[in-house]
C-alpha cells in the first residue's frame, strides 16, 4: 500500500516539474524575464563615504559605526568593501599591503585575513 501512494507521489512530482518547465521555456520565447527584479541600488549610507572613512581612522570599529549611523553591522561592512573606505596606515584598522598588515614572520596576510 505504501509503494503504490510513494510511486502516485512520485509521479505527481514527475508531471508536475514537467509542466513547470514547459510553462517556463513558453514565457522565455515569449519575451518574458525570468530573473529577480533589480532592486533600486541605492543603500542608507549613500553619500556617508567620508563620514565612515573619517570614523574608521579615527579607529572606531564597524560595529560603533554601524550603531552610530543607525545601521546593521553587516551594512557599514558592504558599503566599507564595495567603496573601498578603508582607513589607512596609521590607524588601527591594517589595510591589505600597509607595513601594518604584516605577520610576525613580516609575511602579507591573506585577504580574508583580515
Amino acid at each position: 500500500m505504501v509503494t503504490i501512494f510513494s510511486l502516485l507521489a512520485e509521479l505527481k512530482r514527475d508531471l508536475i516539474s514537467d509542466r513547470t518547465k514547459i510553462a517556463l521555456a513558453q514565457a522565455k520565447a515569449a519575451g518574458k524575464k525570468l530573473c529577480r527584479p533589480k532592486g533600486p541600488g541605492k543603500s542608507m549610507l549613500d553619500g556617508r563615504e567620508d563620514e565612515i572613512k573619517d570614523l574608521l581612522s579615527k579607529g572606531v570599529n564597524k560595529a560603533n559605526i554601524a550603531r552610530i549611523l543607525g545601521v546593521a553591522w553587516g551594512t557599514t561592512e558592504i558599503i566599507s568593501r564595495k567603496r573601498n573606505c578603508r582607513a589607512g596606515p596609521n590607524s588601527s584598522f591594517p589595510v591589505e599591503g600597509d607595513s601594518v598588515c604584516k605577520t610576525q614572520s613580516n609575511q602579507p596576510l591573506s585577504p580574508g585575513v583580515l
